[in-house]
């Protein structure tokens, strides 16, 4: 046991350093490491010889099957199209196939495209206003500026530029509508569609699912024999992850687990009932094969993934121990299911979906030994044996949760605590949905009668999986938000049940206090971090175009500056207020209705307290905006309109009375504009300006403040000097003019726009006058986010990509996943 999870952990650790998700090096090189590596342990008799053999096997041939697919042909590769680019778009015109297509919820379409001239290769295909549908194995030809695709460069949030090189995707292509034939157009018939037998065989299974109609359970089905999750909705899937239910939409080793013993025990029974075949002949073995060949078409038509490439390797080591006679071993199993992940997908192990089956899979292995089946009579009355086999569904679920509870916390910010509830109620009508589809999409490849039945029976139990989450979902504390709890505390809430069954009398006692103690500390440091700082943290998320501005105050108070444009809370602003422990935003700032800096305001109300929101003052004829803080107030969230200059309560209090007297320093967060509500809430001149000052240091935050408002904020007179200006309006040519800038005299400067952006930010002038002023200049395009100190020790400026010249540091370093990995 102690040399399969050392194998494991030395895997994983491989799996880690060949995380580049650019390789550079043929596949062949870690294929050599690790059988260096197995072959050692084998030496040193941790390994049987059996293992070490199917070990190689499997690494040489997933590490083979890499090459042969990721690599392109010599010379032909469509990321050469931006040679010569490192950043700028280059607009080209490509043939392309599609062998994907995404609907995202703000109604634009994503279609992953595999190029076929000029060069080779895939790419990302974004339709903002799609005007029609698109088929798998549809002919296009694009014109468009294609761009390379990159992270947004913070310590925490979604590694979408690595998530997609992993699958082979580095360039992406963006249409604002496709009913210009000049800019898209389809070639060929769409009847007759450039497609494989594999996709064939998924277009077809996809139409007998949606003749059934478009409801929620025709959706699921899909989902769980297609791996497609488009047609479920966000809010649906929101409704399963609080009833601790994603595993049921993620195909993995429970789907495989339903498929193989079904088959299996079907084709087993059959045979026995054959006196002139079971007499002569072993019938487990045609049942391994029959359960081996519906694994691998089940693994196909699911589009494959992670957890069903883990399942499917640890399920044929299973089946090939029944081929024997034996009793199969599962560590191996799971060691040569993470080689293979490894190899075959570099950089997997940073994903969730990764960590969440290799996790839940492990513990399950490791309290194996306390199923309660094996130890009742099969003779035992029916009831006593379903009562058996929920208690033990219950305790492999609990045992599940346990493992997998803080890395969901990490990942998605949320844990469900009516999953075991939820697992036992749903798998009857989950495994009937499954069984169900299954033998339709067998009936409906061999034109056999009775498909469309066998579907909608897969339908209606799919439907019964629904109502049931709906119904765990809906009970009081379902599910709670989280903060990022951070590597040490997971690596140290995993290795609980390690130290449990390995250590024995007064070492057990012993181990588990040094265990909690270190538990303690951990929680201390990260609760000391959150609430315990004597300084003033300032950090520019990077959004792309747009702002997002996370301030921390001394005493623990939090305020955010803007969100950012649609869906960027999700993927870049909620990771780095996870990671800091934020899970309350006593004021949330707006500093003008433009989709770029409050789009994503309506995602935080998912997930996160807030206390009161600040909106410029003034009417607004903005709907959706409207709808936003009729929201708020129908929430009990305080909605007030900010003016500079109002002296009356409470906007005094609240400038400043933010901290106790009892502070050494007080901090001071004063609004300087606008001065009235005489401007249109989407004009940039209405942008409140905020300006932050602690231990005599100060930030100036301006939002898209354009010349006049600089002007305006001259003639007041106010206090303008700070240290660290964030350049209104994204570092346009329209704002920070020489003699605003000259009253701020910032040591340094900031500004908040996305890579390549079509308007040119930041203009040529603003740099230059930056330079001139010897200002040191940072951009989130660049530098990633950008993180201000102030303190009494001074001012301490850096960007997560290294850029600038003042020394790097991470806010809680301890629990900082990027620090940690």
């Amino acid at each position: 046991m102690v040399g399969v999870m050392t194998v494991a952990g030395v895997v994983l650790a491989m799996g880690w350093a060949l995380s580049d998700p650019y390789p550079q090096t043929a596949s062949w090189v870690p294929t050599v490491l690790i059988a260096l590596l197995v072959a050692s342990l084998a030496a040193a008799r941790i390994l049987s010889r059996s293992v070490v053999i199917w070990t190689l096997v499997g690494a040489v041939a997933v590490g083979t099957v890499h090459a042969l697919d990721a690599a392109p042909p010599p010379g032909c590769d469509v990321v050469r199209l931006l040679e010569g680019q490192p950043r700028s778009p280059v607009r080209v015109t490509l043939e392309a196939r599609v062998f994907r297509i995404e609907p995202h919820e703000d109604g634009s379409l994503r279609l992953r495209v595999q190029v076929l001239a000029p060069q080779c290769g895939k790419l990302l295909l974004t339709i903002k206003h799609p005007g029609r549908g698109y088929l798998v194995g549809e002919r296009l030809r694009v014109r468009s500026y294609l761009r390379r695709i990159e992270g947004f460069g913070n310590r925490g949030g979604f590694d979408w530029a690595g998530w997609n090189a992993r699958r082979g995707v580095r360039v992406s292509a963006y249409l604002w509508k496709d009913t210009d034939t000049r800019e898209i157009e389809s070639l060929g018939r769409r009847d007759q569609l450039d497609v494989s037998l594999l996709q064939a065989a998924r277009i077809r299974l996809r139409a007998a699912i949606r003749e059934r109609g478009d409801t929620e359970g025709s959706a699921l089905v899909e989902a769980l024999l297609l791996g497609d999750r488009s047609r479920l909705g966000r809010e649906l899937q929101q409704t399963f992850r609080d009833a601790g239910a994603s595993h049921v939409l993620a195909i993995s080793g429970m789907h495989m687990a339903v498929v193989v013993g079904a088959v299996l025990q079907a084709v087993r029974w059959l045979l026995l009932r054959l006196p002139v075949f079971s007499a002569y002949h072993d019938v487990m073995r045609p049942s391994v094969v029959a359960a081996l060949t519906a694994m691998l078409g089940y693994a196909g038509v699911s589009g494959g993934g992670i957890s069903v490439a883990r399942a499917a390797i640890m399920a044929s080591a299973a089946l090939r121990w029944l081929w024997r006679g034996g009793r199969a071993d599962a560590w191996p199993a799971l060691g040569l299911a993470a080689i293979a992940v490894s190899l075959a997908m570099p950089g997997a192990v940073r994903e969730a979906s990764f960590q969440l089956s290799f996790a839940a899979v492990g513990a399950l292995l490791l309290f194996a030994g306390v199923s309660l089946s094996a130890r009742i009579d099969r003779c035992a009355p029916v009831f006593a044996r379903a009562c058996v086999f929920a208690a033990d569904t219950a305790v492999a679920g609990a045992v599940a949760w346990s493992a997998t509870a803080p890395l969901a916390a990490q990942h998605f910010g949320r844990v469900s605590f009516v999953g075991v509830a939820t697992g036992v109620l749903a798998l009857l009508p989950l495994a009937a949905a499954l069984w169900f589809a299954l033998a339709g999409a067998l009936a409906a490849a061999f034109a056999m009668p009775g498909a469309t039945l066998l579907m909608g029976a897969a339908c209606f139990c799919a439907q019964a999986v629904i109502a049931v989450v709906h119904w765990c979902a809906s009970w009081p504390w379902a599910s709670a938000p989280t903060v990022a709890p951070g590597w040490p505390l997971i690596g140290l809430w995993l290795s609980a049940p390690v130290l449990v069954l390995t250590a024995r009398g007064r070492m057990r006692l012993g181990a588990i206090a040094v265990w909690t103690s270190c538990l303690v500390l951990l929680v201390a440091a990260g609760l000391h971090g959150r609430y315990g700082s004597h300084s003033l943290d300032v950090l520019f998320v990077s959004v792309g175009q747009g702002e997002a501005t996370i301030v921390r105050l001394p005493g623990g108070k939090t305020m955010l500056v803007d969100t950012g444009p649609p869906g960027r809370v999700r993927l870049a602003v909620d990771g780095e207020l996870r990671r800091l422990w934020i899970r309350r935003i006593d004021y949330l700032v707006l500093t003008h209705v433009q989709s770029d800096h409050w789009g994503a305001a309506p995602e935080l109300f998912a997930g996160y307290e807030i206390g009161e929101v600040w909106r410029p003052a003034g009417a607004c004829s903005h709907a959706v905006f409207n709808q936003f803080v009729e929201r708020a107030e129908g929430l009990g969230i305080p909605v007030h309109e900010i003016a500079a200059w109002d002296r009356q309560e409470p906007w005094a209090a609240k400038r400043w009375g933010l901290l106790p007297r009892t502070q050494p320093h007080a901090a001071h967060v004063e609004v300087l504009s606008p001065p009235g509500a005489e401007l249109a809430c989407d004009d940039n001149d209405a942008s409140i300006v905020l300006r932050l000052a602690f231990a005599g240091h100060s930030v100036l935050l301006t939002g898209d403040a354009e010349g006049p408002a600089e002007q305006a904020l001259l003639a007041s007179g106010r206090l303008l000097r700070a240290d660290v200006l964030k350049a209104g309006h994204h570092g346009s040519g329209t704002s920070s003019h020489p003699g605003f800038v000259d009253a701020v005299a910032p040591r340094y400067a900031v500004a908040s726009l996305g890579a390549a952006n079509r308007y040119g930010f930041p203009h040529a002038r603003v740099r230059t006058l930056f330079e001139s002023r010897s200002i040191r200049f940072y951009r989130t395009d660049l530098d990633g986010a950008v993180s201000v100190r102030l303190s009494a020790d001074g001012v301490s400026v850096s960007g997560t990509r290294g850029g600038g010249s003042e020394p790097g540091f991470c806010w809680y370093c301890w629990f900082c996943p990027f620090c940690q990995f």
